[in-house]
């Protein structure tokens, strides 16, 4: 309520509320989950073609997942190192060419029990487009995929010096090589709904709320997993490293808590969900230039360039109308509970107005006896640290 608030107002019976302002923070659940719900409509009316679509998830090995904790610029690196994997192990007909499918690759770093768990999410289309947008249907060869996968990942890692060859021979002797790919979820087409909620997944919060089950008197957070059945962990240095310990849940202190969901914040400027080939922007923008060229030609050809610019400026305006929801409908979708209805007589509230500045809140809330002083916190104590403790290991492994 401090950072600015809206003020509604019942025409019916004159009864006023105060509705806070999002906070849009990267961790906040409801403002992760109202970006899905934009992002969603945004790619569904924008981005994606209308036609069946394949969800692919590519993981990599523990061994190896440290180091993209430490160095977030390797997961943008990542993701296009799957992109390239798929390309490469498509079998398509030889009298196409250039043709590539379109895909959506989201970068996640959280696991089930928001442990660090770098993965990659694709949604690709199940059709190839060319140049002219003619579609043709494709395979991909599995086989090829994983090893393709496999070796990017592996060579990625060698180039930044963060493994060698030996390493590198040492794991492609592994039994279980940690490497696995996964495409059993799928979208029909015109299946919208399914298409939203599978963007919804990709790009979710990386911890939820419902999921904290339990909040001890010490403080204590307890976290469960998304599946209630437990499941079997492999515990390190253990001789039965396939059995593992059965579990289903986390335990966390309350530094141990923040520290786990603080390592999931993207850095500034990092992006976590990108385009790459009939999706990709530079391929979207060649796509409406050509239309926006043709319809600028059929009404006047003497001056193309002025109408021209003309219409991009009013088909950018209604694309972001198209997708762009009110913060109204976007609670109502998220809580199923209408702001905008008066809890007295049931009637429809109206906005009057939007308070930001500091001092006019600060005012209106100490009116209505509803401001609270937050006293400030002692820093906390200063501690030396002990030579060869885990506070002295450096940031970037060797």
């Amino acid at each position: 309520m401090k950072q600015g608030f809206a003020r509604i107002r019942c025409p019916d019976c004159n009864h006023e509320m105060f509705v806070a302002f999002s906070c849009k923070q990267k961790t906040c659940p409801s403002c992760a989950q109202k970006r899905c719900l934009v992002l969603g409509q945004k790619l569904i009316e924008d981005v994606l073609s209308d036609c069946a679509h394949t969800q692919w998830v590519f993981t990599i090995p523990k061994r190896l997942r440290i180091f993209f904790r430490h160095n977030r610029k390797l997961l943008g690196k990542l993701a296009k190192a799957a992109y390239e994997a798929v390309s490469e192990s498509i079998l398509q007909k030889k009298d196409v060419n250039k043709a590539n499918p379109g895909a959506v690759v989201v970068v996640q770093s959280f696991g089930d029990i928001i442990n660090f768990h770098p993965h990659i999410h694709m949604l690709l289309s199940d059709s190839l487009y060319d140049c002219d947008g003619e579609c043709v249907n494709y395979k991909i060869r599995y086989r090829k995929l994983m090893a393709l996968w496999q070796d990017k990942v592996f060579k990625l890692l060698k180039e930044t010096d963060k493994i060698d060859t030996e390493t590198i021979e040492g794991m492609k002797t592994w039994r279980h090589s940690g490497f696995s790919i996964d495409s059993s979820v799928k979208i029909k087409q015109g299946d919208k709904e399914g298409l939203a909620r599978l963007i919804q997944y990709m790009t979710r919060c990386p911890f939820s709320l419902a999921r904290m089950i339990k909040l001890g008197p010490d403080g204590t957070v307890i976290y469960r997993a998304q599946k209630h059945k437990a499941i079997k962990f492999p515990a390190l240095m253990n001789p039965d490293l396939f059995a593992g310990i059965k579990r289903n849940y986390e335990a966390f202190t309350p530094l141990e808590f923040l520290a786990e969901v603080t390592q999931h914040i993207p850095d500034k400027n990092e992006h976590q969900i990108r385009y790459y080939g009939y999706y990709s922007n530079k391929a979207r923008g060649m796509r409406k230039n050509k239309e926006l060229n043709q319809k600028a030609s059929v009404k006047n050809p003497v001056d193309v360039q002025s109408i021209s610019n003309q219409s991009q400026s009013n088909n950018v305006a209604v694309g972001t109308s198209a997708f762009r929801l009110t913060w109204a409908l976007l609670i109502q979708m998220i809580y199923e509970v209408n702001p905008l209805e008066c809890p007295k007589c049931h009637g429809s509230m109206e906005v009057i107005g939007f308070i930001k500045k500091e001092d006019a809140i600060k005012k209106i809330l100490e009116h209505c006896e509803l401001w609270e002083d937050t006293p400030a916190r002692d820093p906390p104590p200063k501690t030396k640290l002990k030579t060869g403790s885990k506070a002295d290991v450096p940031n970037e492994p060797n």
